[in-house]
């Protein structure tokens, strides 16, 4: 595996991660707001959601930033063999 497929690969890892994250944040929302409609407008319940957006924002980025590595890389490489010849 050349060093553009593994930050690809990682990139596309982090990023569905992000998503997985996304869908569990949502999920989790969901049961808050039935708790906080079960037990009254005054629950002493955290409000996770913007935790687990920031984290899902942070790892998308994060994936982003791999696949454009990989691109930076792979365009260096070239640039590398060209001037060889």
């Amino acid at each position: 595996m050349s060093k553009k497929q593994f930050y690809i690969f990682l990139g596309s890892l982090w990023i569905c991660f992000a998503s997985l994250t996304f869908a569990l944040a949502l999920i989790a929302r969901v049961i808050y707001w039935s708790v906080r409609t079960r037990i009254g407008a005054y629950s002493d319940l955290p409000d996770s959601f913007p935790l687990l957006l920031t984290v899902t924002v942070l790892l998308f980025i994060t994936g982003l930033i791999f696949i454009v590595l990989s691109y930076l890389k792979s365009a260096k490489e070239e640039v590398s063999e060209e001037e060889r010849e």
